[in-house]
């Protein structure tokens, strides 16, 4: 009897303090979440709350969702709750900016009439093949449309990504800038041939670039890098100047994005004049002072071979047409990229051509994040051997694989240390009248502002280290 009463008495006690606890919840914690999630999938990025604090104007979000058909089909329930929660904690982080409104199609209703008229893609589910909408429109106070025809589940990894685009595309009116800054004539050029020849044309991602950006051309000396540009896309960073040098430093550590392309055998970059009669011609390209800096390993003497993932070459000798591997060039299929970075998510084979291997040197302050792998049968190669006299049979002698997978292609992100401790590089000193060498002015007399010697926040920087493809899809 006593047991009862004290198992009796204990659920009272519990009930209580159950009571009390969502009382006190109620009343002091209204505003509190947790995320108990294995990823923390509900936790918003600290992008999406910058763009979600941006928001300049009220946007109106509209999930059109068939209710009935997701709760009867398993597959898509799960993704569907975790699509509605995420946009609900969207609108509530939004502080009014957000309008959400969750609407059921049914068949044959005015509701599916919008979603047809939104251009919605209806998939046909269940026994019955009853149309399913599933998908996302966003507008703004100036009639603006952002629509993501079907929410695919195959991108559950990306929802976040994808909601912010939405909010971002929704507001952000102004044109992303991107700064070129490149050793090779990626934005063209004047004929080769002088009078009478076409121009160079712009290589393919530099044209489409155009046509969603504000590209702008850098010369290879430059002081400063624009505090308005966006993204800076440095390719082939032969022989840059250290004013050069110190104004990518600069700029990195100001919390700007870096796309960088390096390489020890550009293919592209071809010898003109005596120079390259004479042999001295040199096509790596590599920013060691900055590199040294940031704890980043690059060795310009040696390019990736991997014969797992060569392409397939014909060539003449003696008369003959032979077929075989040639390790310089390596296509990777998507099962060497990263699907769980945005970049490459849905990217489905690259092609590099004497690429180099990127590293992190012992100690160094930066994350690597692998974007692009090549096989571990790669190894690293001289890049004496990519001699034009030399032929793909001569390449494969003594090959032997590494067994390590080498890293192509990678985000790297972290706290930098400037690579120019004592300040900005002074220029030369320069002869004036018969007064002789005057001292080179101050760093703030040439408008290259404050010296920063580390980074304001984590630096973020795609570092690529390949031939880029003109014709790649």
């Amino acid at each position: 009897m006593n047991s009862r009463l004290m198992s009796g008495a204990g659920l009272v006690v519990a009930l209580i303090a159950l009571v009390a606890v969502n009382v006190f919840s109620n009343a002091y914690f209204t505003g509190a979440r947790a995320d108990l999630t294995e990823n923390g999938a509900y936790t918003l990025t600290e992008g999406t709350l910058n763009t979600i604090a941006k928001l300049d104007e009220p946007v109106t979000l509209r999930l059109f969702l068939s209710e009935k058909i997701a709760r009867e089909t398993p597959s898509v329930t799960t993704f569907a709750n975790r699509v509605r929660d995420m946009l609900v904690e969207y609108q509530r982080r939004a502080a009014g900016k957000i309008k959400l409104e969750i609407i059921d199609p049914e068949p044959f209703s005015v509701d599916e009439d919008r979603a047809v008229g939104f251009g919605l893609h209806a998939i046909p589910l269940g026994s019955e093949g009853v149309n399913f909408y599933f998908g996302l429109v966003g507008t703004n106070s100036t009639d603006d449309e952002v629509i993501v025809p079907y929410m695919n589940m195959e991108r559950e990894a990306f929802l976040e990504y994808d909601l912010t685009k939405v909010l971002w595309q929704l507001t952000d009116i102004s044109t992303p800038v991107t700064a070129v800054l490149s050793g090779l004539p990626v934005s063209g050029g004047p004929a080769p041939g002088g009078m009478g020849q076409p121009p160079i044309p712009p290589w393919m991602v530099i044209d489409q670039a155009t046509q969603t950006m504000d590209v702008r051309n850098l010369p290879q000396q430059v002081d400063t890098i624009s505090d308005d540009v966006d993204v800076l896309l440095v390719i082939h960073p032969k022989n840059l100047p250290d004013s050069t040098l110190y104004a990518i430093d600069q700029y990195v550590l100001n919390g700007g994005n870096l796309l960088m392309f390096f390489d020890p055998y550009a293919e592209s970059d071809q010898p003109t004049g005596m120079m390259g009669q004479m042999g001295g011609f040199k096509r790596s390209s590599n920013p060691s002072k900055l590199f040294d800096a940031w704890g980043i390993e690059f060795d310009e003497t040696r390019f990736v071979g991997d014969l797992q993932q060569a392409i397939t070459v014909q060539f003449q000798r003696q008369g003959r047409l032979i077929t075989t591997e040639y390790p310089a060039w390596v296509d990777l299929p998507q099962e060497f990229l990263n699907t769980k970075d945005p970049t490459t998510s849905n990217v489905g084979k690259l092609v590099f051509g004497s690429a180099g291997a990127i590293k992190l040197k012992d100690g160094s302050p930066l994350t690597m994040s692998v974007l692009a792998s090549s096989s571990e049968q790669a190894m690293m190669m001289d890049v004496a051997k990519m001699d034009p006299m030399v032929g793909p049979n001569e390449m494969l002698a003594g090959y032997q694989p590494g067994g390590e997978k080498l890293t192509l292609a990678a985000r790297l992100t972290g706290e930098l240390t400037s690579a120019f401790p004592d300040g900005p590089p002074q220029p030369a000193a320069q002869a004036t009248g018969g007064q002789g060498p005057q001292p080179a002015p101050a760093a703030d007399d040439r408008g290259l502002g404050k010296h920063i010697a580390k980074s304001k926040e984590p630096a973020i920087a795609n570092i690529e280290s390949r031939d880029l493809i003109r014709e790649a899809p």
